[in-house]
């Protein structure tokens, strides 16, 4: 009988152990740090469990942002069809929104009890509250009540540094660089940006389908995406801007430019002047876009909000377009791991095999899930990355 330990309880975890236990002959101890299993899982989608995208190879590969190449194997082992079958086998049913996958529900409770009920099915051995301490290199565990396994193969599943409230302490990069692997600088990603500007009465403001342009502090364009924008206390966040944070990593004196001119555009704003000459331009203006965002708009160009529309000149008229089109504000910072959805930076991808996720130093050692150097946009694309690694360590151990 072999023995196969997965630590990590999350969906790269969950899904080798799964895949590891439909062999003959196997023992799979299921080893989490929480008290209970999925706790990240339950978040995603704002809990409504985004769990994958129904987009070609090649638009997947375009939305992970680290080494999507090693992505390739784990990919074709697992794609997007097949984790939907999964599911569906277990009684769960999908609604698909551009791309994005849903179950019906609209519950990540689902989600982790079909993975939970698979689990029981096949008989693993979960142990919670179990915090690993360490792996020696002949692949013993200890775990802080000083109980050890002496496993065959271990998958090491823990997930990266984001959202630290759900066990997430890096521990996985522990134990490789423990073993001699390479862990790459980590970073906060898919967070929010704080700003320089003071923009706290914009808070809970949000925008659809607004265009967003990151550029470095050399003016280099490093993304520019049209999508839903939310306004905070200390910046923007938004599905626009987390995936625009992804390339503002290590970038000083970054800058956003937020494109309005899909709610106000030349010919809309002649139109709404034309009618309205005897109005404040701010009275004008607020059934296109709310008046404390005005408000910040007018502050922004040094321009009068409740100067008549009758006396606004031309050149003003140009000012306030330009500021539309272009609304420049100065990045501060970046959210931290407290609210990135996931982590960039990871044990080195040149240091595992990617046709079956076991490390290239140490025999019978494999890793998947977030902890690995590769993570992607949000969209479904960083669970597919743990459900589709795992499956593939799972298959491999």
């Amino acid at each position: 009988m072999k023995t196969i330990a997965i630590i990590g309880g999350g969906p790269a975890g969950i899904m080798a152990a799964i895949k590891a236990a439909s062999k003959p002959n196997s023992q799979v101890i299921l080893i989490e740090k929480n008290n209970s299993l999925g706790k990240k899982l339950l978040l995603t989608g704002g809990g409504r469990c985004n769990i994958t995208n129904l987009c070609d190879i090649d638009i997947f590969l375009d939305n992970i942002k680290t080494n999507p190449n090693f992505m390739y194997s784990s990919y074709y082992t697992f794609p997007p069809e097949s984790l939907i079958d999964f599911f569906e086998e277990k009684g769960i049913r999908f609604v698909v929104e551009n791309g994005r996958v849903y179950p019906s529900s609209h519950k990540s409770e689902d989600i982790l009890a079909a993975l939970e009920a698979k689990l029981s099915d096949l008989n693993v051995k979960i142990l919670l509250s179990a915090e690993v301490e360490k792996i020696s290199a002949d692949k013993i565990i200890t775990i802080r009540n000083h109980k050890k396994i002496k496993a065959d193969s271990i998958v090491i599943a823990t997930g990266g540094l984001s959202y630290p409230s759900t066990g997430c302490s890096g521990d996985g990069f522990k134990f490789a660089k423990a073993m001699g692997h390479r862990v790459t600088p980590l970073y906060p990603s898919l967070t929010s940006i704080q700003l320089q500007e003071n923009v706290e009465s914009l808070a809970g403001i949000s925008l659809k389908n607004i265009g967003l342009t990151a550029k470095s502090a050399e003016g280099k364009t490093l993304y520019k995406k049209n999508g839903e924008l939310l306004f905070t206390h200390k910046g923007i966040s938004g599905p626009v801007a987390i995936c625009a944070s992804r390339h503002l990593i290590g970038e000083q004196k970054a800058k956003v430019f937020i494109d309005m001119s899909t709610y106000i555009d030349e010919e809309i704003l002649f139109d709404v002047f034309s009618s309205n000459q005897n109005k404040a331009v701010i009275n004008a203006l607020e059934s296109l876009l709310p008046k404390k965002l005005l408000q910040f708009v007018f502050s922004q160009i040094g321009l009068e909000p409740d100067k008549k529309v009758n006396i606004f000149t031309k050149e003003e008229r140009n000012i306030l377009i330009g500021a539309i089109k272009e609304l420049e504000l100065s990045v501060s910072k970046l959210g931290g791991f407290n609210e990135a959805i996931v982590t960039s930076g990871g044990v080195n991808v040149s240091e595992i095999n990617p046709s079956t996720m076991e490390s290239k130093l140490i025999e019978g050692v494999f890793f998947a899930g977030e902890v690995i150097d590769v993570d992607g946009y949000t969209g479904g694309f960083n669970l597919q990355i743990a459900f589709s690694t795992g499956v593939l360590a799972g298959l491999s151990v």
